[in-house]
């Protein structure tokens, strides 16, 4: 299988959402795509290490649920960049 190109599934996701999928749903699969391209991004870093990108990662989301907590904001979903 090869790799998942990032334009491809952000058409992908356009369809769903113009489909008729649920906006939260449309809204967890969004954040799937997000953590995909930075996972890709984290791992095409030159230098990049399993407990590099491990750490960067779960950082940057914990830094987000953080940030949902403190607004109150019980939603699943990350923004995306």
């Amino acid at each position: 299988m090869k790799p998942v190109d990032i334009e491809e599934l952000k058409g992908i996701l356009e369809e769903a959402k113009n489909s008729g999928l649920d906006p939260e749903d449309h809204a967890k699969l969004q954040v799937v795509a997000d953590s995909y391209r930075y996972l890709a991004e984290l791992l095409s870093e030159e230098g990049a290490t399993v407990e590099r990108v491990r750490q960067r990662f779960f950082e940057r989301f914990k830094i987000i649920r953080d940030a949902k907590a403190r607004r109150g904001d019980d939603t699943d979903t990350a923004p995306s960049n």
